[in-house]
């Protein structure tokens, strides 16, 4: 016999499914610190949490910040536990798909082929840092780009990871809404979009 959730979890269980129609095709960037794929474990329940994502429509676009110190990229273990659970990663440099110009205050970012990659119904991973054309780091930090991105993009939301606890970032008037949660809690993820879901048509 099919589970039946008890009387009083079908109204969330309703808010919920409303939540998940609300953001098909809506943009996610998540901003990951090096640190936060340290773990097997976190690796896998952040894999999870994407894969669930990318499955449910949602458009997730990632921003590994530049490993420091001990802590290796961790791309290709990260694109293997999404693959596990039956989604597609890649992982690209930024060089072309973010860059910046004279005189602009802002990065400029490539939409059209982050949102091809998306429509593939691919995960796109920026490996930062971000190269210029003479292959040296352009002062941008993973904040940075993963706003920028946002922005052009018209994302509903950033969440930055990080591996332990950290405050979520100040809201900004104009930018999408930004959350942080914890590696060993990625389900939170999947909560905060849940929770400012637009649920009405042409709502913000």
């Amino acid at each position: 016999m099919p589970y039946l959730p008890p009387p009083m979890e079908l109204p969330a269980l309703s808010q919920a499914l409303l939540g998940t129609v609300a953001l098909r095709d809506k943009v996610v960037v998540v901003r990951l610190e090096p640190a936060a794929l340290a773990s097997p474990e976190h690796v896998e329940g952040i894999g999870r949490t994407l894969a669930l994502l990318r499955a449910l429509d949602l458009r997730v676009i990632v921003v590994l910040a530049a490993p420091e110190g001990s802590h290796p990229g961790g791309a290709p273990q990260l694109i293997a536990a999404i693959g596990r659970h039956d989604q597609r990663a890649l992982a690209l440099l930024p060089h072309g798909v973010v860059r910046t110009l004279p005189l602009v205050p802002f990065p400029l970012v490539d939409q059209a082929l982050l949102i091809q990659l998306c429509s593939l119904r691919y995960v796109p991973i920026l490996m930062m840092p971000v190269l210029d054309d003479a292959a040296s780091p352009v002062d941008l930090s993973a904040d940075q780009v993963a706003a920028a991105i946002a922005r052009f993009l018209d994302a509903v939301m950033v969440v930055h990871v990080h591996a332990g606890e950290a405050p979520s970032p100040p809201r900004v008037e104009g930018e999408p809404q930004a959350v942080a949660v914890r590696a060993g809690d990625s389900d939170a993820m999947l909560g905060e979009l849940l929770a400012r879901a637009p649920l009405k048509r042409g709502e913000p």
